[in-house]
């Protein structure tokens, strides 16, 4: 064979080679892991004064996550996110997590969770009408969303 056919021939087997290794340590569809969830249970009526418990259930695929490295409730009044403030759940079992709040009074708040498990980083958030107060419908805290991986 003549130079340039060998050198071809080197250059082929190499870049046959190199792609052979890189899918034998790729990672494959199968292999990503499925999301962490996160879904936020509220009592169906929330009285100012009054405690009563908030939850979220994590889990991943099918498995309820027990392992959970951090676990927190962010709560706000409707247009005051910046006075927000964060309370650490407690593991309950079976996935679920959970405090204990009462509001001081009436009106629109957020409860957003913190949740980091396994590498993944979700935020779930729900609107709270605690007491008499009036939704309008029109709060823009209402469209963000709080999904990071």
């Amino acid at each position: 064979m003549k130079w340039k056919n060998w050198t071809l021939l080197v250059l082929f087997s190499a870049v046959l080679f190199l792609t052979a290794a890189c899918e034998a340590t790729g990672s494959k569809a199968s292999d990503v892991p499925e999301m962490v969830n996160a879904k936020i249970s509220v009592p169906k009526v929330i009285r100012k004064n009054e405690t009563q418990n908030y939850e979220v259930k994590v889990t991943q695929g099918k498995e309820m996550v027990q392992d959970a490295s951090s676990v927190e409730f962010e709560i706000w009044e409707s247009g005051s996110k910046e006075q927000s403030e964060m309370v650490k759940a407690e593991h309950r079992g079976n996935g679920v997590y959970s405090i204990s709040k009462a509001f001081k009074k009436d009106g629109i708040y957020y409860l957003q969770t913190h949740v980091t498990a396994r590498d993944m980083h979700v935020m779930p958030k729900f609107k709270l009408i605690v007491g008499h107060a009036a939704d309008n419908g029109n709060d823009k805290e209402e469209k963000e969303s709080g999904h990071h991986h």
